[in-house]
């Protein structure tokens, strides 16, 4: 049994725990290690920490069995500051707990990943609409569709047209919507080939007319946009809108060449290179389908899929780098079966590969296939070796989506709380999402103010008869204070 002077009693938020010198000096590298090592309990019979207790239980059995288990009722992030205070590295955790310690860090780094990838860049996602000026307020109903009543609507039109858009597109390369041609001798379009009817055949001025309509949406919004954008910089390097830029220049160099270039072509200038000309300005107009690009950015689980998608390029990598080497085998394998076979099926070894291509990836066309028996046994084998390499990594993508879309609803929980904090409490760097850098900040003053303060047990209480004990002379890291009640020492959380 431990001696009276041996006895140590920390007060850890309020609850008393008992334990000795000689078990907290069985790891030296922690914090209460190092307090006993260097004497630090001999000026008082209870030292005070300001801490969770409900970790205190787990750390002190590590002192005494060397295993260290956590409570499975906290939150990861609570264990994690209280193990960082007492300097107790994660490594010790034990195997048993490190699941349920694991998944709680897994959400957090995955719910600060969202954070990242999907806040604002422009800094106005918690703003007050009611308190900003109208060009921001604008801004906002563009360019965020949750924002408010009026960006949904917008929102909801915009798509509108962008669904638009694409079935005009659609139904103009159908020659029941085609009016009737520049051509002689041809009152319908039906009557023409495929190249003559994209030379002297056009839409029906009802669809035409439409079309110019979505063009003309598509050109005023962007340069709305840009004009109330906080940011114009930032605006003209991002990806989506440099796409919509391009489009607006396209679309309508396409549109212009339909309406003026098509009508002058004769019969005896088909021969002259202008069908050229006019089917790579009906590849430019089909440009118009990367406006569905915008999905991505209009709706969050679009969004969550992308990150997940990037958080898998390991996995995806991994997937590419075994898939190209079994279609070399494979391919390789199935050319030489067949030529010694003598079938001719497989004229050169890049039709080979192309079938193992098709093989592996289970689609399957049936425009080349195996027929001698070698080749059959290689066909099932490279089936079989498909459905195995991509079930692996596509279970893998399909988990990483699974926690992405669970903890976007975290995401969403800790946006209310910071435009809450915000908007209401109005004390954003108290409750700052990271408390270490906060509660840095705040000790590092508080270490300032105080300078190395250890009061004498039993001693005055005023500021002036303050004095140094010999451990906080000498090592400026641990720094006490001793309270006004004689015997009672309460340490100050001010690790430099």
């Amino acid at each position: 049994m431990a001696a009276s002077t041996d006895v140590v009693m920390l007060n850890v938020g309020g609850k008393v725990f008992c334990t000795s010198r000689e078990t907290l000096s069985r790891l030296p590298e922690t914090r209460l290690g190092r307090m006993a090592k260097r004497g630090m309990f001999e000026c008082s019979k209870e030292l005070f920490f300001d801490r969770n207790p409900k970790v205190m239980h787990g750390i002190l059995d590590l002192y005494r069995t060397g295993e260290l288990h956590i409570p499975s009722n906290l939150c990861s992030s609570i264990i994690r500051k209280e193990l960082e205070f007492w300097e107790v590295p994660e490594a010790l955790i034990s195997e048993c707990c490190w699941k349920t310690y694991q998944i709680g860090r897994t959400s957090k780094r995955i719910i600060d990943h969202i954070d990242h990838s999907l806040s604002d860049p422009y800094g106005l996602v918690h703003q007050d609409g009611g308190r900003l000026p109208w060009r921001t307020r604008l801004w906002l109903a563009l360019d965020r569709p949750t924002h408010s009543f009026r960006a949904k609507i917008w929102n909801l039109t915009y798509l509108t047209f962008i669904m638009l858009s694409i079935v005009i597109f659609a139904l103009e390369t159908v020659d029941a919507f085609r009016g009737t041609t520049s051509r002689p001798h041809h009152s319908n379009a039906s009557d023409l080939t495929a190249e003559e009817r994209v030379l002297f055949s056009r839409p029906l001025p009802e669809l035409h007319y439409l079309d110019i309509t979505c063009n003309v949406f598509f050109t005023v919004e962007p340069l709305v946009r840009l004009v109330v954008c906080p940011n114009k910089q930032l605006f003209l390097t991002s990806a989506l809108n440099i796409i919509d830029l391009f489009l607006i220049v396209t679309i309508w160099v396409g549109l212009v060449l339909e309406d003026f270039i098509v009508p002058g072509i004769t019969e005896a200038a088909q021969s002259q290179g202008h069908v050229y000309l006019l089917l790579t300005m009906r590849a430019v107009l089909a440009l118009r389908i990367l406006r569905v690009l915008h999905l991505t950015k209009r709706f969050q689980s679009m969004k969550v899929m992308m990150l997940s998608i990037k958080a898998s390029s390991q996995e995806l990598g991994l997937l590419m780098t075994v898939l190209f080497m079994a279609v070399l085998i494979y391919g390789n394998l199935l050319y030489v079966a067949e030529f010694v076979a003598e079938t001719h099926v497989f004229e050169n070894l890049p039709l080979a590969v192309w079938w193992a291509l098709i093989t592996l990836t289970t689609v399957g066309y049936g425009d080349f296939y195996p027929t001698s028996v070698c080749g059959y046994f290689i066909g099932s084998a490279c089936a079989v070796t498909g459905v195995l390499l991509l079930a692996m990594p596509i279970a893998v993508i399909a988990t990483n989506f699974s926690h992405y879309y669970e903890n976007l609803g975290s995401y969403d929980q800790r946006r209310k709380r910071k435009a809450f904090i915000k908007d209401v409490l109005g004390r954003e760097s108290i409750f700052a999402l990271n408390h270490e850098k906060v509660e840095v900040a705040e000790l590092h003053a508080h270490h300032k103010s105080l300078h190395l303060n250890c009061f004498k047990a039993g001693g005055t209480s005023t500021q002036k008869e303050k004095s140094f004990c010999d451990t906080c002379y000498e090592n400026s890291e641990e720094s006490c204070l001793l309270d006004q009640r004689p015997g009672t020492l309460r340490y100050c959380e001010t690790s430099m």
